[in-house]
């Protein structure tokens, strides 16, 4: 026996760890308390290879047993692995998600084991608790104290955390935080999460499958396209799911589907490096790749992305067979675009497959699904997170009908708060409409021609139309009354903007002139000629100083507002310019044509600075990123 109390094995068994692991100090307490539980019983015994090489022979009395349980506690104690090593950066600085264990509160039975267990699983189980006085969900493996496993599961465990902390979307599961060790200093991995209430497979069978037809395809629609954007979110994060299937996949109390467990997930190296490991998945919701043991990739995810929308159509787990999965939904695909996209997600070559935001769009514009009708989740207007940098998506959903035309519909302008349309007809009139229940509000009576242009002013306030008729009018939105008519014009209108203090009204006409008026008094301030023939397009520049103009006579004009003056003229189309539109900075304007191309153009010198072509029909409009590095045609 040593001086300090402790056996001549226990000392032992500290130098060959020591020895062994090295600077691996967080596994030393996973090895002492493995050795520990092998060490316990009465009677038996175990045997250590000393370093002379000879066996030393272990009794695994109580006594013994207290020492070796006090040998481990000061290995972990020295090497302090939970509060120094696991629970911090490289740095030094404690991990962010790191949580207060002594905040976590869990309601146990007499066996020490969570009474309100959501699930569980190969890894771990889920249970319900409180932290802060608020519901949540944790998980904790089964065995954290496990050797063999231990570095492994420490492994999935950080990745899920650290992953979690940086995702914020309505899609993906919230993280609370995560703890690594309870309330009285002793290892776990609690990962700390808002607490869902229940799982896809559930909602499918409990809801919708009851459900009727109509009900279970919108609620379908709203379940794939969350999915989708959820998906699509990760992969702009640069990471890979592994591990999709509806297990995975949680509601929350207003049903919206939020995508779960990245313990498997691996982050992209690069946007086209695959993670090279094969491991992890559910044998049933593998692509045919992955099956292979090919690398996981986004494809990958696509696939099993596909697999949950068959699931979600058809209310029933997915055939085995490639050939019979995609047999079945070619039958779906006939019903509606969901079935036709998600054959295009499980479609045997990885590099035919849609990415997750190409899902998501293609979900987005298809409102059949919607019914038409009220959205089920109880959520108003709904625009998704960001699913790409720099990049927004706007959920559309058909949420109503504007009845009442019974004329030819030539323009549609929604106002910049979302709240009403305006419509243009072959009637003579303007509609305004209220966006969310589809009641026509104002109706405005005045002109004698077909209206072909109408625009709002920022606030909302007022409304401008052009018409064949040859005026703009301006009127105020919400009674319809008419501020002013604007003449001049020889013949009919075809664009009309505002200004951006919104005091003058810009127009073009078929009459190959451009003019200027006071908006509120209908005084024409001046008559921009040059081109010769129609314009299609004017676009004002952000302070309001100049005017872009695209015309039937295939060329840019950038005109001086306040003289009235041309001061470029830009001529490389070989079509009619369609469309024109000033870049935020304005420095630069972009130009479309019926040649099929699109043109850039710097406004200080009228020099082409490229041309985009890849189109094979006319271009009808072009839109600049706010950052000025990109154009949408």
């Amino acid at each position: 026996m040593k001086a300090g109390g402790r056996s001549e094995s226990s000392v032992t068994l500290e130098g060959k760890l020591d020895a062994e692991l090295g600077g691996k100090r967080a596994e030393m307490y996973f090895a002492v308390e493995a050795l520990m539980q092998a060490l316990q019983g009465e009677g038996g015994t175990a045997m250590s290879e000393a370093g002379d090489g000879k066996q030393d022979e272990v009794v695994t009395s109580k006594p013994a047993y207290r020492r070796m349980k006090e040998a481990a506690e000061q290995l972990a104690a020295e090497a302090d692995i939970f509060s120094s090593s696991e629970a911090e950066e490289s740095d030094g600085t404690r991990h962010p998600w790191c949580l207060n264990p002594l905040e976590l509160q869990v309601e146990r039975n007499s066996r020490g084991q969570p009474k309100h267990v959501l699930g569980s699983g190969g890894f771990a189980v889920v249970y319900r608790a409180s932290y802060q006085g608020t519901e949540v969900a944790v998980k904790e493996p089964h065995n954290p104290c496990d050797l063999e496993g231990s570095k492994l599961m420490r492994k999935a465990f950080f990745r899920e955390a650290n992953n979690l902390f940086r995702i914020h979307h309505r899609n993906v599961i919230e993280l609370v935080g995560a703890m690594v060790v309870d309330e009285e200093g002793n290892p776990c991995f609690l990962l700390v999460t808002e607490l869902l209430r229940r799982p896809l497979t559930e909602y499918i069978e409990e809801t919708m499958k009851p459900a009727s037809e109509s009900e279970r395809r919108a609620r379908g629609h709203v379940v794939m396209l969350g999915l989708a954007e959820g998906l699509a979110y990760l992969h702009s994060m640069r990471i890979i799911h592994r591990d999709i299937k509806p297990q995975n996949i949680m509601l929350d109390d207003k049903d919206i589907p939020k995508l779960i467990d990245l313990g498997l997930s691996k982050e992209k190296q690069s946007m086209v490096a695959p993670v090279h490991s094969a491991g992890g998945g559910t044998l049933d919701w593998m692509s045919p790749e992955k099956r292979r043991g090919e690398p996981s990739t986004t494809a990958s995810d696509v696939y099993a992305l596909g697999l949950v929308m068959m699931n979600v159509m058809t209310l029933e787990t997915p055939p085995e067979s490639q050939e019979e999965r995609e047999k079945l939904l070619k039958e779906t695909s006939d019903k509606g675009v969901s079935g036709q996209v998600s054959l295009w997600c499980i479609h045997e070559d990885p590099s035919r497959r849609p990415t997750a935001a190409t899902v998501a769009m293609s979900l987005t514009m298809d409102r059949d699904l919607c019914g038409g009708g009220e959205v089920l989740t109880g959520g108003d207007r709904q625009v998704s997170d960001t699913t790409d940098d720099g990049e927004t998506i706007v959920r559309w959903q058909e949420r109503c009908s504007f009845h009442g035309h019974f004329r030819q519909i030539l323009i549609v302008s929604l106002s910049r708060d979302g709240s009403k349309v305006v419509t243009g007809l072959d009637d003579n009139t303007a509609r305004v409409w209220e966006a969310s229940s589809g009641r026509q509000s104002v109706c405005f009576e005045g002109h004698t021609r077909n209206v072909k242009c109408c625009v709002w002013t920022c606030d909302g306030g007022l409304i401008a139309s052009g018409s064949d008729d040859k005026t703009v009018r301006v009127w105020e939105a919400s009674s319809g009354k008419q501020i002013s008519c604007c003449r001049g014009h020889t013949d009919g209108v075809t664009t009309v903007v505002w200004s951006g203090d919104e005091k003058l009204v810009v127009a073009g006409s078929w009459d190959s002139t451009i003019r200027v008026w006071d908006a509120r008094a209908g005084r024409q301030i001046s008559c921009l000629k040059g081109h010769t023939d129609g314009i299609y397009s004017v676009s004002l520049s952000w302070d309001s100083r100049m005017i872009a103009s695209g015309s039937d006579d295939r060329t840019v004009r950038i005109w001086d507002v306040s003289s009235g003056k041309q001061l470029r003229c830009c001529r490389e189309h070989n079509g009619s310019v369609t469309c024109v539109s000033w870049s935020e900075d304005g420095r630069m304007i972009a130009s479309g044509s019926d040649d099929g191309t699109v043109g850039v153009w710097e406004a200080s010198s009228g020099n082409l600075i490229s041309c985009c072509e890849g189109h094979e029909g006319s271009v009808m409009i072009v839109a600049w990123s706010r950052d000025g590095r990109m154009i949408a045609s």
